[in-house]
């Protein structure tokens, strides 16, 4: 067993030298990328690490050379680079990336920016996303994930210049990857992707309006929260991480976007808890700490109605340390459960658990450049309401089991515990 630990150790350190190394090989220094040597029939290339930057500069290929520059590191909110961290103002970035000879077309996966860009790509607009301006008056922010396709230039060098402003957010910068990569291993993810939280959204749309309905048949109010709360989180899956909603409505506001994205996560919350207070107010959920949390966040929601984006914005971070404690509320109501030793609710309570680990993931990827996988995200949420679903509608008898009473515990009996 110690040989066999020893193994696993010595591969272990084997792997995270060679990430490291590759890391370290493929980071862009000064705004020059040397890709020459990379697969791009395997994966995708990172542009990671030190661009070229004109700050309060909106600068094209014709004056580069006269522009004054100094390097940044990418991906970086302007407001941790910056001594007063502020997120607001206009610049562009530079990167030259030398690439392997022979390839045709590229792709570039570009996540939101902080807030409206225009990428030039071998002096060819490539993407406007909003409209990047030198004050808060000429700028138009707007969001968007996408992925672009260019055809590659006839040297072996990808000149790439990205304009950036921002006014009304209180972010601003790069926060996440921008990934090279060529269609063949790209577009397929990509779609897929899109379509996973299409279908995320709609089923968890459906449960929605299932247990709403439930609800008042049955008076429950277990099922109201649970319904609201997936009819909450199927509008969320549109409205972030990908913004699938811009695809079909490319022209929505910005405002509105924004702030229904952010009024999601505090309806969440309230909802959330609520749903958990009702699933386990018989095994120690308590009143008070439900009406903390939902008094919080509805505190949130109200803020996030009545000020701007630049200002509400700001409060995320807070939010998060709400969140946090909702979780950890959450994890100790289930650790109960469990030890109340009900084998019919065990996939229930590994609902709860699944829907803890998915969201603290799309927490901690949302605060920090994390590059979240978004295919996995919306699998979790899916498989978190989809087992909650399934264990609510055997609890409360809408389904029966084939198992004797001694394995599946109903609705009623859980609640008298």
């Amino acid at each position: 067993m110690k040989i066999h630990c020893k193994w696993l150790l010595l591969c272990g350190l084997v792997t995270m030298a060679l990430v490291v190394k590759s890391q370290v090989r493929f980071q862009a220094e000064s705004g020059v990328l040397d890709a020459r040597t990379w697969d791009f029939k395997k994966a995708r290339l990172p542009l990671a690490g030190y661009w070229l930057f004109y700050p309060n500069q909106l600068v094209d290929v014709h004056n580069t050379d006269s522009a004054s520059k100094r390097d940044l590191i990418v991906p970086a909110l302007w407001n941790s680079t910056r001594e007063d961290g502020s997120g607001k103002g206009f610049g562009t970035y530079g990167l030259s990336v030398i690439v392997p000879k022979g390839i045709g077309e590229f792709t570039l996966e570009v996540p939101q920016l902080y807030n409206a860009y225009t990428l030039i790509i071998n002096n060819n607009v490539v993407a406007r996303v909003g409209t990047v301006g030198r004050n808060k008056e000429e700028t138009i922010p707007s969001w968007n994930h996408q992925l672009l396709k260019f055809q590659a230039a006839k040297n072996d060098t990808l000149h790439i210049l990205l304009q950036i402003a921002n006014f009304h957010h209180a972010k601003g910068g790069i926060k996440e990857q921008l990934f090279l990569g060529v269609p063949e291993n790209t577009q397929a993810t990509f779609t897929v992707s899109k379509l996973i939280s299409t279908f995320e959204s709609g089923l968890l749309l459906l449960f929605g309006i299932i247990f709403i309905v439930i609800y008042f048949v049955r008076g429950q109010p277990v099922s109201l929260y649970f319904g609201l709360f997936g009819v909450n989180w199927s509008l969320r899956a549109l409205f972030s991480n990908l913004y699938v909603v811009m695809d079909w409505f490319p022209d929505l506001p910005w405002t509105f976007l924004v702030r229904t994205e952010y009024m999601t996560l505090y309806v969440a919350m309230i909802t959330a808890t609520a749903f958990l207070h009702h699933l386990f107010k018989k095994m120690g959920a308590k009143p008070l700490m439900t009406y903390v949390l939902v008094g919080v966040n509805v505190v949130f929601a109200i803020f996030t109605m009545v000020t701007s984006p630049a200002v509400f914005t700001k409060s995320v971070s807070l939010f998060v340390s709400i969140s946090a404690i909702t979780v950890i509320y959450g994890a100790i109501l289930v650790v109960r459960a469990l030890f109340y030793g009900y084998p019919g609710a065990w996939f229930l309570m590994a609902s709860i658990l699944i829907g803890i680990i998915t969201f603290g993931y799309d927490i901690i990827a949302y605060q920090t450049s994390l590059a979240p996988n978004f295919t996995v995200l919306s699998c979790g949420y899916i498989a978190m309401f989809s087992l909650t679903a399934l264990g609510l509608l055997f609890q409360m008898n809408v389904l029966k089991s084939s198992s004797s009473s001694a394995e599946m515990l109903t609705y009623d009996e859980m609640m008298k515990r």
